[in-house]
């Protein structure tokens, strides 16, 4: 059999150019950048009717409420402070449950307080209280800890490198069949992030409800009081009924604002830290711009749960949790941790779990027995890091309950600075935090592949298709590396999917012995134009002996078709899968799939 590349008349190029346009993707190009110090400010500017945020005063039970800044933390050290007796002294929001009405009628009335200082929060089924003075505890009231949660971030100066960790993890493989789908959105439960980064801003899931032309509008500050065209996302009014205002792009737990954009109160590194995490969950592909996230084609939910400092609370990471999971995440990354349970969180990861929502958490980063919550949890996926000679990172924290490990050292992705909110990328990124949301993207890929899949059956398939390193001495499971290294495409095999991926086609059957012009002479109904500097390769894989055969390539700009013949045959009798790649070369993109069967 021979391929023959074939030109084409106008009519031919427009049809194909139509398929191209509709296609997943047919190049990947992957510059990366390091940070330049003197970069000028530049703001992509947003579309008329999608507003800057503006800051929200109002809860979404009505209420009002402060979340306090909380000091930023050594990274590799949580404090939570252990209640030790019934009397309890903090200067922070105090987390109170009441086993019934009479129970807050006497908390109240021993405290000498009215009922305007407690706030209701009833998604967490908690009251929030602003005292410093001791609170005396009385029956039937439950203090729980508000602790603190840090970004599992171990900050190093930038500098240049490639996306090793990509082809560590078997992610090129991975995206031969599948690139992502945008019904499948991914939280970054972390900071704020750069909205306008040129290699997120496609990126970002949109509350559909919140945008789009209206003919309502709230109290100032609202569409006419800034000047814009009026419009659901900035008219003041909770159009969706969902208790969030304006909530078009995400919401912030910190700041109670749907205003996600990070560097709003301070600009040190652990402002980066959300971007950075996105960007590895999915930066765009194929935009000629910037780095490749491992999941190309789904969405990300931005979900501010901690602030530029990069702290947050057990309200703020609950209450996006919850955020999360009712604004139709599939999965959850969590790049944050604390040393000590803690039964408000436990619940809504639970609540998310339960709910078909995949978490995934980082392990955390003090390079002992001594894993952090969230990721010790029962049903998490919890993530540890490695080096690029495939070793467990200094830094990386272990044990019983660790699923598996990712590359987490001299990461490079999507960043941010004051100087430049809209193109910065940065290298030499360390922490659990960045091997997390690998496999977080990878969660996504499978889901991409089934809808349908549960959390377990995710986490199933990601430890079981690991790859087992060196230092677990040949054994399939272990403390310091969980299932082993994350291996995108040995996963994603264990992952039927319901149809193939790409444009359906037509099955052909083809008669080895038929001369032309009989059946033995077909064509596939598909083209490929790959653009520079890509090339558009054909393989052929034998759905029985795993065989693979290069059937072609055309250069770039060529129009690319297939056609069999008899007469030069190049593959056997057997059924054959076709695919037609976009070929960098670092990692090729599918474009069209067709089935073969090649009768004696």
């Amino acid at each position: 059999m021979k391929i023959i590349a074939k030109r084409y008349n106008l009519a031919d190029i427009y049809a194909a150019t139509t398929l191209c346009l509709s296609s997943v993707g047919l190049a990947v190009i992957v510059f990366t950048y390091s940070i330049s110090p003197s970069a000028q400010i530049s703001t992509a500017p947003q579309p008329s009717h999608l507003p800057e945020p503006i800051a929200r005063h109002d809860s979404p039970d009505g209420s009002t409420h402060v979340i306090n800044t909380i000091k930023q933390a050594n990274p590799s050290k949580t404090t939570i402070t252990t209640q030790s007796s019934r009397n309890v002294s903090q200067t922070h929001s105090q987390l109170l449950r009441f086993s019934n009405d009479s129970a807050r009628v006497s908390f109240l009335a021993a405290n000498q307080l009215d009922e305007t200082q407690l706030i209701r929060m009833p998604a967490l089924n908690l009251y929030v209280i602003q005292q410093s003075q001791a609170l005396n505890i009385t029956d039937g009231t439950v203090s729980l800890e508000n602790q603190t949660y840090t970004a599992l971030l171990t900050p190093t100066d930038p500098n240049y490198s490639s996306q090793w960790y990509l082809p560590t993890v078997n992610a090129p493989s991975a995206w031969d069949d599948q690139t992502g789908d945008a019904n499948i959105i991914t939280a970054v439960v972390d900071t704020g992030v750069a909205r306008s980064h040129e290699d997120l801003s496609s990126k970002w899931s949109q509350n559909i409800n919140e945008i789009g032309p209206t003919t309502s509008e709230g109290p100032i500050p609202n569409c006419s009081s800034r000047g814009l065209t009026l419009n659901k996302s900035c008219n003041n009014i909770d159009d969706d009924n969902d208790g969030y205002i304006d909530n078009y792009l995400g919401w912030s737990f910190v700041y109670n604002t749907n205003n996600v954009e990070t560097g709003q109160v301070s600009t040190g590194s652990s402002a980066t830290h959300g971007t950075i995490v996105s960007g590895l969950v999915g930066a765009s592909a194929n935009n000629g711009k910037g780095i490749s996230g491992a999941n190309w084609g789904s969405k990300i939910l931005p979900v501010q749960v901690l602030d530029d400092n990069g702290s947050g609370t057990t309200l703020s990471v609950s209450q996006g949790i919850r955020y999360a999971v009712d604004h139709g995440a599939q999965v959850i990354n969590l790049s944050l941790g604390s040393s000590s349970s803690d039964q408000v969180l436990s619940e809504q990861v639970q609540y998310a779990i339960s709910h078909g929502v995949v978490v995934v958490a980082a392990a955390g980063n003090d390079g002992c027995n001594c894993m952090l919550y969230p990721a010790k949890y029962p049903g998490v996926i919890s993530v540890g890091a490695t080096t690029q000679s495939n070793t467990l990172a200094s830094f990386s924290s272990y044990g019983q309950a660790l699923s598996l490990t990712a590359p987490g050292v001299n990461i490079c992705s999507t960043s941010w600075s004051l100087s430049n909110t809209t193109s910065s990328y940065g290298c030499g990124y360390n922490g659990t935090s960045f091997a997390s949301p690998l496999v977080a993207s990878q969660a996504a890929l499978l889901l991409s592949q089934d809808h349908a899949l549960t959390p377990d059956q995710v986490k199933t398939a990601l430890i079981s298709g690991a790859t087992k390193l060196t230092g677990m001495n040949g054994l399939t499971r272990t403390d310091l590396y969980g299932a082993g290294l994350l291996n995108g495409m040995a996963s994603l095999l264990l992952i039927s999917p319901a149809a193939p991926q790409g444009i359906p086609l037509n099955v052909h059957n083809v008669s080895a012995q038929t001369t032309l012009p009989g059946p033995g002479y077909d064509a596939i109904n598909t083209v490929c134009i790959a653009l520079a500097p890509a090339l558009c390769k054909v393989e052929a894989t034998n759905t029985t002996t795993n065989e693979t055969v290069l059937l072609g390539v055309a250069n770039e700009s060529d129009l690319f078709n297939l056609y069999w013949s008899s007469q030069t045959a190049q593959l056997t009798p057997g059924t054959w899968t076709i695919k037609i790649f976009a070929v960098t070369s670092t990692s090729k993109s599918l474009n069209r799939v067709d089935s073969l069967t090649i009768n004696p």
